[in-house]
């Protein structure tokens, strides 16, 4: 059944560490909130009143009103972290320095789910969406809510939704996101699109190599004139939060400063996206000659931090040294991902492949990655020589932290789109089941 053209369509991406939305046809997401959720503890008070828009009536009310586990989405839950910083410098971690750092993957695991959760007995944090797979239902209802009403300001019963979701989503997963869809919200109509095809849409092209990387999970998925080539998936559960869980290590090992916090993993995450790029070899003395130059950085309580140029390059390592820095041969560096994605496709597809190499995430921001990224694919490809230095290309838009989004955008805004979608009437005939073959991709 076709929907009305002329009724503006709602895009939401969301994604493992932030949520996107806006409307179709238009540049750039309206809103990006983390994809968190805060609570208030038992004994908790905040020290100046709430601005969150989750209740518009939470204006009116004085912090000690506000009711125990009361949730805060997004903006509002990094708002209740506390003002004053904890970025504790021990001095003790210089003296135990090693300088070949060695890190188990568990370890950065495990630092991630207990260390750094925020939680306490005044706050508690939830990530209801973990690697691309949502884990707290409730939750997610919440940012959704959230996004509807605080951020977008609309009724969703009035506007078709386009949701974007990981290649390899579980099945049972998308059903849940359309029975909530129809059923809590009463949206008029649905689709679910592929984040990697949409990422496609979003550079004006239907054919190339899609290298997602965002906060929870990377994807490389070739994609040959609209439709994706799933059997050539490579997923990877490494990513931004991993950059900044090693970074963390290597602080606490190399200059002493101690995570303790919610507030420490978001000022050590910023101190990631402002400092950190992508050296142009792995060699140990790549950048010698830089190697003594100095970025400096404010903490929020006025504190100033002085990190050398090398330390900043070697969180971003992860990504194309993961074996030798998790001491796990089973994860290839990125580079290896495309080249074995790009392998196993039709040799009469990989040259253009190689010629469409399309950078997607906020990972893959760091500067010199796509240099980076070229030179390591060129080192597994020797037999290539000439023809490949001329045609493997990288496209890396400046706006790839918002591409899959801009691509749904675009997706959603074609007149030919119109009939995939999932209606309510549809819905309330088969159920959750409906969306499935021609529906979504």
């Amino acid at each position: 059944m076709f929907i009305d053209d002329d009724i503006a369509q709602v895009v939401i991406d969301t994604g493992s560490g932030t949520l996107k939305c806006g409307f179709t046809g238009e540049l750039c997401p309206r809103s990006v909130f983390p994809t968190l959720v805060g609570r208030l503890g038992m004994d908790c008070t905040l020290d100046q009143p709430t601005t969150t828009t989750f209740h518009e009536n939470l204006f009116q009310i004085s912090p000690l009103q506000i009711p125990p586990k009361y949730a805060f989405t997004g903006h509002s839950a990094i708002s209740m972290l506390p003002s004053s910083c904890h970025l504790e410098f021990n001095p003790l971690y210089q003296q135990q320095h090693h300088s070949d750092l060695e890190i188990s993957w568990n370890e950065i695991q495990n630092s991630e789910c207990s260390n750094h959760d925020g939680s306490s007995s005044c706050c508690t944090y939830s990530e209801p969406m973990s690697r691309g797979i949502i884990r707290d239902w409730d939750d997610m209802e919440k940012l959704w809510h959230c996004a509807f009403y605080d951020e977008l300001k609309i009724a969703p019963e009035e506007c078709p939704i386009l949701l974007t979701h990981i290649p390899l989503q579980p099945k049972a997963q998308k059903e849940k996101i359309i029975q909530i869809m129809f059923e809590t919200f009463s949206v008029p109509a649905i689709y679910l699109g592929n984040q990697a095809v949409m990422s496609m849409y979003g550079c004006g092209k239907v054919s190339g190599v899609i290298v997602e990387s965002g906060d929870g999970i990377t994807n490389v998925l070739p994609i040959y004139e609209g439709n994706a080539l799933m059997y050539a998936l490579k997923s990877w559960h490494l990513a931004g939060r991993d950059v900044t869980e090693y970074f963390m290590n290597l602080l606490q090992n190399e200059k002493g400063l101690v995570c303790k916090t919610r507030l420490d993993r978001e000022i050590v995450r910023d101190l990631k996206e402002k400092l950190c790029y992508c050296a142009q070899s792995n060699d140990s003395q790549h950048d010698s000659q830089n190697n003594c130059n100095q970025k400096r950085y404010e903490l929020p309580d006025g504190q100033e931090i002085t990190l050398s140029n090398e330390l900043c390059s070697k969180p971003v390592e992860l990504l194309f040294n993961p074996s030798s820095i998790l001491n796990d041969l089973e994860y290839n560096g990125i580079h290896e991902m495309i080249f074995n994605s790009i392998q196993s496709c039709d040799m009469n597809l990989r040259r253009d492949f190689y010629s469409n190499i399309i950078l997607s995430g906020g990972n893959t921001l760091f500067p010199g990655f796509s240099h980076r990224l070229k030179q390591e694919l060129l080192t597994l490809l020797p037999n290539h020589g000439n023809l490949l230095t001329t045609q493997l290309n990288i496209m890396a838009r400046t706006e790839r932290k918002y591409l899959s989004w801009i691509g749904a955008s675009i997706f959603g805004s074609l007149s030919t789109t119109s009939a995939l979608f999932t209606t309510k009437e549809e819905y309330d005939e088969a159920g959750p089941p409906v969306y499935h073959g021609r529906k979504c991709f």
